[in-house]
């Protein structure tokens, strides 16, 4: 294929290419324009050189993964021993991947389900009442118990909760009502799911992936159930911070099974 018919046949593909993911495919391409088109001369020395480092790092990684592996092994032994449940809270940094320093985690959170065999809620038959709030803030004094007497006056089970503007993440129990939350390094954004003790339970794993995104899996009968609550951003923030809002937000849907019910809500648009 002759270039100009090749970087022609590329204009039809990018048609297909997400607005929000436009700014990534941007500067991918001018990366391997770059790397292709500008290629920085390599003396023989330091090829040389680059060969020998290869050599010693290749060396180094294969012995750091075999002491990782065995490791990860005793690990996985230790916790078998011990069962999780939800009233155990455990602290622990979080995986690197959803961005967060450290987190307060009942169960190890994605795919892998608890030791402790779960009582699950039945999703066919008895019936829910769930709603979601922008609660505008929940740092002032008496927000939190306003929220949950409105809560307990309208009978509702499960309450999601954006704009909590509560920093770190936890569970924590207030009152007769079980709060995870998910926030960031000062009192702005953050989300919330706030839901009765009896449903407590009920709960397999949580994840707070940012300040604008936390998941709560609960097990259920015949499925189990997943609630994604967000905080989007407005439709005057920058393109990368709407970007990595769309990101966040596919990590929290790859921490739920394809045959989970799957609900997302909160402030999904702003203005």
């Amino acid at each position: 294929m002759k270039p100009v018919l090749f970087f022609k046949s590329l204009l039809t593909h990018r048609k297909r290419i997400p607005q929000q993911k436009m700014l990534s495919f941007r500067r991918r391409f001018e990366d391997l324009v770059e790397e292709f088109a500008y290629p920085k001369p390599v003396s023989v020395g330091t090829l040389k050189a680059t060969r020998v480092n290869c050599r010693q790092t290749g060396r180094k990684q294969r012995e750091t993964t075999a002491v990782q592996s065995q490791a990860k092994i005793m690990m996985t032994h230790k916790l078998r021993k011990k069962a999780y449940n939800v009233q155990g809270v455990q602290d622990s940094a979080l995986n690197a991947s959803f961005g967060r320093e450290v987190t307060v985690q009942q169960v190890a959170p994605g795919r892998h389900p608890a030791t402790e065999c779960k009582p699950r809620l039945d999703t066919r038959r008895k019936s829910m009442k769930i709603a979601t709030w922008n609660v505008r803030t929940l740092y002032q004094e008496g927000k939190i118990e306003n929220v949950i007497k409105e809560m307990d006056r309208m009978n509702l089970n499960i309450v999601g909760l954006a704009e909590t503007r509560w920093k770190g993440a936890a569970v924590v129990k207030i009152d007769n009502k079980v709060f995870i939350f998910s926030g960031g390094s000062t009192h702005e954004r953050g989300v919330g799911i706030l839901f009765d003790e009896s449903i407590e339970k009920s709960l397999k794993s949580w994840c707070p992936v940012s300040d604008r995104v936390v998941v709560a899996k609960f097990a259920g009968k015949p499925l189990d159930m997943g609630i994604v609550q967000v905080y989007a951003p407005t439709s005057t923030a920058e393109e990368e911070e709407v970007e990595q809002f769309y990101e966040d937000l596919d990590k929290a849907m790859k921490c739920l099974k394809s045959q989970d019910i799957k609900i997302v809500w909160g402030t999904l648009m702003q203005k």
